[in-house]
């Protein structure tokens, strides 16, 4: 998922916003990347590989709905670049939750706790929650980051006790999402879950107090018009433009 600058549309994200340059992930030359083999050896030596509770049932893949796309990502048909759907700026747009704390979370606590809700650490140095269809969609349901420098979660740093984050950002662009709808609810969540062991405050975007019911609401008129567009989340189309 790229990163996106803020605008202030409950917790969609894209261009501008006063406060929102601070909510885009760091820029993914700064990544240390490495393969799944070598994340987990890594973590694992650093007794970072066990999580003190299992609520990985909240991520729970039977409550989404993803389509079938004839011409996905790893079919064997060609796919024409000609394809790629219509890029509307104004369409652009991720969804964000912040989980802000008053002072700053404990890192090993934070790390602790979004490895019990069932999100494993990888690409970027942030945790993700995989998207088991690799045909359909992004290949992270969402994701999580930070906002306090660097931005990504280096477990050494987090071992060392010398990251301890001010926030918890969570996130995922709605173009790009294999079912939007249900991936934010599951997400809302895992944020609770999170606030439920860590404190803070639920956010949006805009740093007000998340409000569920108008977030979803305006989520279903981005999707209706993403459609009308004839840009349907999480198709071969819309991963080419987005």
């Amino acid at each position: 998922m790229n990163a996106k600058q803020l605008i202030p549309l409950v917790f969609f994200t894209v261009t501008t916003l006063s406060c929102g340059d601070n909510h885009k992930k760091a820029p993914k030359n700064d990544y240390f990347i490495s393969s799944e083999s070598e994340t987990n050896e890594r973590v694992r030596k650093l007794g970072l590989d066990k999580a003190s509770e299992d609520a990985s049932y909240i991520l729970d893949v039977r409550k989404l709905k993803i389509p079938v796309d004839k011409n996905s990502k790893n079919s064997n048909n060609k796919i024409d670049t000609n394809d790629k759907a219509p890029k509307i700026a104004e369409l652009d747009q991720d969804i964000i939750i912040v989980l802000k704390s008053d002072t700053k979370f404990d890192g090993k606590k934070v790390w602790d706790v979004l490895q019990s809700v069932g999100l494993k650490w990888g690409d970027g140095d942030l945790f993700h929650w995989g998207n088991p269809n690799q045909n359909y969609g992004d290949d992270a349901l969402f994701s999580v980051w930070t906002t306090t420098d660097p931005g990504y979660f280096l477990p050494e740093s987090i071992k060392q006790g010398q990251m301890n984050p001010d926030d918890l950002v969570f996130g995922f662009s709605v173009p790009r999402s294999a079912d939007p709808e249900n991936v934010f609810k599951v997400m809302t969540a895992a944020v609770k879950y999170c606030q439920k062991r860590l404190g803070g405050k639920m956010l949006d975007a805009n740093m007000h107090p998340l409000d569920e019911l108008s977030a979803s609401m305006n989520l279903n008129v981005l999707i209706t018009e993403l459609k009308s567009k004839g840009i349907v989340p999480g198709s071969t189309p819309a991963l080419l433009s987005y």
